[in-house]
């Protein structure tokens, strides 16, 4: 909606500095358009004016240089200082626009940046102002490679903390095999403005193959992985936005790599399962968990949770609509006479947080560990590949199964094009579509598995698995994230069987 500069001299209502507007860009590429979303945050205040700014890049201006009493900076440059637009909130607190972008491959490479700022403010000018949007340009359909834009240190099994500006803290993450990892303490923060790395805070100690989780009031905990000598650990670091630092963390009861960690709506941090140990070989999967333990932030402390129905790892664990969590598939053990003989499980399991008990529901057609899954928008929850069938070494699957609460059942649709497994290669988009890209194929149990190229696309509606265009590089435990912009990421990875990892990365809009 736009609007009359002349309308602020209408608005009569001051508004607080407490909330902040957001900006929600979507956009498909070149030749498309940016829809955005804008919310005031202060849907109280009907009709508020805005100014939005665009830019192809980001900014450091001092607003004391309009108000002295401001000691805010506006992240976005000037150079599209003729685009301003004034606009006001509807009643709602909300506001819908798009951004035609033209069917130029020139413009790949660059990004759209924008900040909000609303008035008038009080005490200072100008109200509550948004985080910088970032949207990148690239042609759609096929990933742009980024080469020369790296990294500083290869990485495979790598966390990721989304930033409120658009960026993306790496964490940790290592070089080696699987069951050789040499662990980094270091960090690197991805700008999609830039597509470039810039080193991050590092972490208190070296962690690869952890687990990340948000915590209500905007930290991050990183809890267990392995060290710079391959060894499982108990101790967990917090991120902290506001100082940009990572600091210790209490630690849990065990030692735990391959292990998942989970949101409860309550703002606790549910762990569940993993690997005791990485010495042995294949040997290693016998120190899978059966424990659980739950972190209170509120406390600081962690306490012991409900044991699951058997010891597992390298599963996957979902927040379901009802707050109870679905615990998926996994690498156990049964033990023969006094043997560990590790065996992929059908099972599946549901914690409820309000009787902290876990129970089993009904079993998946297939087994399976190393796979993905999401919660799609209908409370369902699919799962996607992995790896089966341990008698023959572990192969990959193609297989796919979707879970229903509601009726404890599970179905089956249609498989993938290609059989993988690997962390790290399935996304839900934002459309509610399900991503896959690369992954491994090849035998676990030969402690060798092959990183692929190979990307493809399911369509709920449709039940079908298109092919997309392949990523430059093989890559396998990698980082696969949606931006903000809707444009996917694929960041780091290993890219060969055995030591071959990467510190470079690719963009697709599809």
């Amino acid at each position: 909606m736009r609007i009359p500069a002349a309308f602020a001299l209408l608005a009569g209502s001051l508004v607080a500095q407490t909330a902040r507007p957001t900006i929600t860009p979507c956009s498909g590429g070149i030749g498309t358009k940016i829809d955005y979303r804008i919310d005031s945050g202060l849907p109280s205040r009907p009709f508020l004016p805005y100014l939005l700014f665009y830019s192809l890049k980001r900014g450091n201006f001092p607003m004391a240089a309009v108000d002295p009493k401001d000691t805010r900076s506006l992240g976005v440059g000037f150079d599209l200082l003729f685009m301003l637009m004034v606009g006001a909130f509807d009643s709602k607190g909300q506001s819908q626009l798009s951004l035609p972008i033209p069917n130029d491959p020139g413009f790949a490479g660059l990004s759209m940046l924008n900040q909000v700022l609303t008035f008038p403010g009080n005490p200072t000018v100008f109200g509550p102002m948004s985080e910088v949007s970032v949207v990148p340009f690239e042609v759609p359909g096929a990933w742009r490679f980024y080469r020369l834009n790296t990294m500083l240190n290869e990485r495979a099994w790598l966390g990721s903390l989304p930033l409120s500006d658009s960026r993306i803290l790496l964490t940790g993450g290592g070089r080696g095999a699987l069951l050789a990892l040499q662990a980094f303490k270091s960090t690197s923060i991805y700008d999609p403005a830039t597509r470039n790395f810039t080193p991050g805070p590092d972490l208190t100690s070296e962690r690869g193959l952890h687990t990340t989780a948000p915590l209500q009031d905007g930290r991050f905990i990183l809890a267990g992985g392995v060290n710079a000598t391959n060894d499982p650990q108990k101790t967990c670091d917090f991120y902290v936005p506001k100082t940009n630092k990572f600091v210790v963390g209490p630690a849990m009861a065990s030692e735990r790599t391959l292990h998942t960690s989970t949101l409860l709506k309550d703002g606790r941090i549910l762990v569940c399962g993993g690997l005791n140990s990485m010495n042995g070989g294949i040997a290693a999967l016998g120190s899978a968990l059966n424990t659980t333990e739950i972190f209170d932030p509120k406390t600081s402390i962690w306490s012991p949770g409900p044991k699951m129905s058997e010891p597992k790892a390298a599963h996957t664990a979902h927040r379901l609509q009802d707050g109870s969590v679905l615990i998926v598939g996994g690498i156990t053990y049964r033990t023969i006479i006094i043997i560990k003989v590790p065996s992929f499980t059908y099972r599946a399991e549901v914690y409820d947080p309000t009787t902290n008990k876990i129970t089993q529901v009904t079993a998946m057609k297939f087994d399976r560990g190393g796979h993905s899954g999401a919660v799609m928008a209908d409370g369902r929850v699919i799962i996607v590949g992995g790896a089966g069938n341990m008698l023959n070494g572990g192969t990959p699957r193609n297989e796919v199964e979707i879970y229903s609460p509601t009726t404890n059942t599970w179905k089956t649709l249609a498989p993938m094009n290609s059989k993988r497994a690997m962390f790290g290669s399935g996304l839900l988009l934002k459309d509610g579509r399900f991503l896959v890209a690369g992954g491994a194929t090849g035998l676990l149990s030969s402690l060798v598995p092959i990183p692929m190229k190979q990307c493809e696309i399911y369509d709920p509606t449709l039940n079908k698995w298109t092919n997309l265009a392949p990523m430059a590089q093989a890559r396998a435990t990698h980082i696969l994230t949606q931006l903000p912009s809707c444009a996917v990421v694929s960041i780091g990875g290993g890219s060969t069987p055995v030591v071959g990892n990467l510190k470079d990365h690719e963009i697709l809009y599809q």
